[in-house]
């Protein structure tokens, strides 16, 4: 993927892990899932033991951006406009 396809792509969260990017208790097996993520993966990630909530694209808590230089050196610029980001690169 481009940087701009990377951070449009649904993502997912965990709070499996303790205070893994937030302050939060140990949840084993919670998985926090993007809206768009399809409803044949959600159902395979319950069956395998996942407690599953979803969120919507424009509430993930998250807004990435990315930039990359590739090896021509040509910069690469991506941003989420779900988290109303935007981002240049020349």
């Amino acid at each position: 993927m481009n940087a701009q396809a990377s951070v449009e792509a649904p993502r997912f969260q965990t709070r499996h892990l303790v205070s893994s990017f937030d302050n939060h208790a140990w949840n084993r097996g919670d998985l926090l899932l993007d809206e768009r993520i399809p409803q044949a993966v959600i159902t395979d990630l319950s069956a395998r033991g996942h407690r599953i909530g979803t969120r919507s694209r424009w509430a993930s808590g998250a807004a990435p951006v990315m930039v990359r230089i590739l090896p021509d050196g040509i910069i690469e610029a991506g941003a989420d406009p779900y988290g109303y980001r935007v981002a240049h690169a020349y």
